[in-house]
């Protein structure tokens, strides 16, 4: 192997890396340097892709390390982000409702002030102690509380799905990982940096973070296509399409140059389309930038922000067939 073919692949182990030291953070309720780290864990990401073409490098390890690295840092990182919040912000309700803190009155403490407090505590440095959090909501809260970790499983299955399948080279059929992996670190760590805002609020309720996991895993695994920010990857499917073409050539030329043709105009179409796409959510996005800091929102809010309205988006698409 190459040298060139080894600066892609460690660029990849630095995604990786990041995914693991984010986990070990997370699971010590800190949960803004968890987040920081898969925002790095992205970049890296991007970075290795773009290495790969700047040096025209490719091999089977590098497809296989990437797939691994965007396994921990998009599938089990965010996983355990939202499992860490479940337990800091859920347990304490629960454990009030249960009786087991005494020394709350139900009439002088509010559920939502002992989320606020269980967030603040770990924004103030605490840690979290998980198997005393576990033990506190057993069985049915804990299980909820534990609901977010499928995301790392069916993440780990999407990615699996992503490499044997042909059909997503100009777009991606299902959300992409990164996209669910953003959405949920920067729900966590918003709530991290403002344990007294509505959405911290609404994180402490029983049902909200179990039922956004459900449904960033069924969206995961759907047929939904989602469009992609690369505007080359079309490029492969012509050359693919092409080569079969001129396979059949030798038994029916009339045949394969039609089949030439209306390939050509599909793949012209679905780029102008991806492009209408990829425009209009830039358009979006800056909006959502400019509102973040106009209604005094923590800047986490901002990739929350654009990744919602991409889910958004895509979901709109499929549904006026767009």
């Amino acid at each position: 192997m190459s040298l060139r073919n080894h600066i892609p692949n460690a660029i990849t182990s630095c995604n990786l890396l990041s995914g693991v030291v984010g986990i070990i953070f997370a699971l010590g309720g800190r949960l803004d340097i968890a987040f920081y780290l898969m925002l790095a864990a992205g970049l890296f990401d991007f970075l290795d892709g773009f290495a790969a073409r700047l040096l025209n490098s490719s091999c089977n390890i590098g497809r296989e390390l990437d797939s691994l690295a965007d396994v921990v840092s998009f599938g089990v990182l965010p996983s355990i982000m939202l499992f860490v919040l479940a337990l800091s912000e859920i347990t304490p309700v629960w454990a009030y409702s249960l009786g087991d803190a005494a020394a709350m009155s139900s009439s002088a403490v509010s559920s939502a002030a002992a989320v606020n407090s269980a967030v603040g505590s770990l924004s103030g440095g605490g840690t979290l102690d998980v198997l005393q959090s576990l033990k506190a909501g057993w069985p049915l809260k804990s299980l909820l509380c534990l609901l977010p970790l499928l995301l790392g499983l069916f993440s780990g299955i999407r990615l699996a799905r992503f490499n044997v399948d042909e059909r997503q080279h100009d777009s991606f059929l299902g959300l992409p990982t990164p996209s669910s992996a953003i959405i949920c670190g920067s729900i966590a760590a918003y709530c991290y940096f403002r344990p007294d805002s509505w959405l911290t609020g609404l994180c402490g309720s029983y049902w909200f973070i179990p039922a956004l996991a459900i449904l960033l895993s069924v969206l995961l695994l759907s047929e939904i296509p989602f469009f992609s920010f690369k505007s080359g990857s079309s490029h492969a499917c012509t050359s693919e399409t092409g080569q079969a073409n001129a396979g059949s050539a030798n038994t029916d030329s009339a045949r394969a140059r039609q089949a030439n043709v209306d390939s050509a105009r599909a793949i012209s179409l679905a780029k102008t389309t991806n492009s209408m796409k990829r425009t209009a959510f830039i358009c979006i996005s800056i909006i959502a930038i400019i509102i973040v800091p106009v209604l005094g929102w923590h800047w986490t809010a901002i990739p929350l922000l654009i990744f919602t309205v991409y889910v958004l988006s895509n979901l709109i698409f499929a549904v006026f067939r767009i």
